[in-house]
C-alpha cells in the first residue's frame, strides 16, 4: 500500500468514526419511525388558573414555521406524551385551543414569532360612550375585554440522533403565566344619587390590542378599550356622593412587556357616559394617568382612578338624600368579565 492510499483510508475511517450522529441522522432521515418519546406537564399555578384543556403548538427552531403538521391538545390531566423526531423545535403552551377563547382571536399561527393573540374588533353598539370619540383616537378600532390567556414556551429543543437510540428519558415541564392584564378603574363621583342604577359606559383610548405569544410583548397598535362602568358604592358619611368602578381585563399598553418598572405611568383619555335618572345622559372626557403593580397570580395591574370628582348634573324632582348603600349593575354591553378568577 503507498503511503497515498494509507493516508486516505485513514482519512476514511476517522471521518466514519467522528460522525457516528451523521450516519444517524441519514438513517433517521430515510426512516422517520425513529422518534423520541418526550413527556410534556403543565403546572398552571402561576396562571392562577385550572383550564379544562390546553394546545402545545411545535415549530422548526431554524426558521420558525410550523412543524409535525398539527398541534396536540391536552386533557385536564395536563400531561401528554409526544414523539418527535430528530429535529430543533420551538414549543408555545396556552390555556384552551385558537377556537374556544372568548372574544380573542388569533392570526399569524404559521410561525413561531408571529403567532398573535387579538381582541377582535367590534363596534360596541351599546355603549354610549362609543360615540365620543376624540379627534386623536377617531380612527381607532374598538376592542373587547379579552378572557384569561396564559402562555410559557419554549425557544429551543434538540431531539438528536444519539437521544434516540439511548431512549433518554426527556420531561418538559411547561409553567405558563398570563399574558393579559387587569385594568382596575374608579371614578369618583358627586351627586352620584342622581345616577341611574346601571346603563353607564366608558372607553379608554390607546390601549393594545394583541400580544404575542413567543416573546410576551404587546402588539404597537393601539385600540380604543370600551367597557361598562358597573358598580356603584356610595360613601358612608355622605350619601349623595361616592364612587363607579370597574374591573376587565386588557393586552396592556403597545409595545410592552409585562414589566412595571418598564411601564411606569402613561397618560390617556378616559370617555364615560353617564345615564341619569330622569333617563337623560352626562358625558365627560377626563384625562387619566395609568399607573401599574404587579401579582404573582393575575400579572400586570393597571390602575385609573381620576384625580378631581366628576360633578353629575342635578336631576329634578329626585331627592337629594336618596342614596347610600351598595348598588352593583352588570348591564351593558359586551361580555362581562371582572376581577379575574380560576378557570373550572
Amino acid at each position: 500500500m503507498t503511503v497515498k492510499s494509507y493516508l486516505l483510508l485513514l482519512s476514511v475511517c476517522l471521518g466514519l468514526w467522528s460522525c457516528d450522529d451523521r450516519r444517524d441522522l441519514i438513517d433517521l432521515g430515510e426512516n422517520w419511525e425513529k422518534t423520541l418519546a418526550v413527556k410534556v406537564k403543565i403546572d398552571w399555578n402561576k396562571a392562577g388558573i385550572n383550564p379544562k384543556n390546553a394546545s402545545l403548538w411545535f415549530f422548526n427552531a431554524s426558521d420558525g414555521t410550523s412543524a409535525l403538521g398539527g398541534r396536540p391538545e391536552l386533557t385536564n390531566d395536563m400531561e401528554l406524551t409526544v414523539d418527535l423526531p430528530i429535529g430543533q423545535y420551538s414549543i408555545l403552551v396556552f390555556n384552551g385551543t385558537v377556537d374556544d377563547q372568548d372574544n380573542i382571536r388569533f392570526r399569524g399561527t404559521d410561525r413561531y414569532q408571529t403567532f398573535e393573540a387579538y381582541a377582535y374588533s367590534e363596534t360596541p353598539a351599546g355603549n354610549a360612550a362609543a360615540r365620543l370619540r376624540t379627534d386623536k383616537d377617531a380612527d381607532l378600532p374598538f376592542i373587547t375585554p379579552p378572557n384569561v390567556l396564559a402562555v410559557d414556551r419554549l425557544d429551543l429543543l434538540e431531539i438528536t440522533a444519539r437521544m434516540i437510540d439511548q431512549k433518554e428519558e426527556t420531561v418538559i415541564t411547561f409553567t405558563p403565566l398570563r399574558l393579559v392584564a387587569q385594568i382596575n378603574i374608579t371614578v369618583h363621583f358627586r351627586g352620584l344619587n342622581y345616577s341611574a342604577s346601571g346603563g353607564h359606559s366608558g372607553v379608554v383610548t390607546g390601549m393594545a390590542n394583541s400580544v404575542f405569544l413567543a416573546s410576551g410583548k404587546s402588539g404597537n397598535e393601539p385600540a380604543n378599550h370600551a367597557f361598562t362602568l358597573n358598580n356603584r358604592t356610595f360613601y358612608s358619611d355622605n350619601p349623595t356622593d361616592g364612587d363607579m368602578s370597574r374591573s376587565f381585563l386588557c393586552f396592556g399598553l403597545p409595545g410592552m412587556t409585562y414589566d412595571p418598572l418598564q411601564l411606569g405611568e402613561t397618560t390617556h383619555t378616559l370617555l364615560l357616559d353617564i345615564l341619569l335618572r330622569n333617563g337623560e345622559h352626562a358625558d365627560y372626557s377626563l384625562d387619566v394617568t395609568v399607573t401599574s403593580d404587579n401579582d404573582a397570580a393575575t400579572g400586570l395591574i393597571l390602575q385609573i382612578t381620576p384625580g378631581d370628582p366628576v360633578t353629575l348634573p342635578e336631576v329634578p324632582g329626585i331627592d337629594s338624600s336618596d342614596g347610600g348603600g351598595f348598588d352593583p349593575d352588570v348591564n351593558g354591553w359586551g361580555e362581562n368579565t371582572d376581577v379575574p378568577t380560576p378557570i373550572d
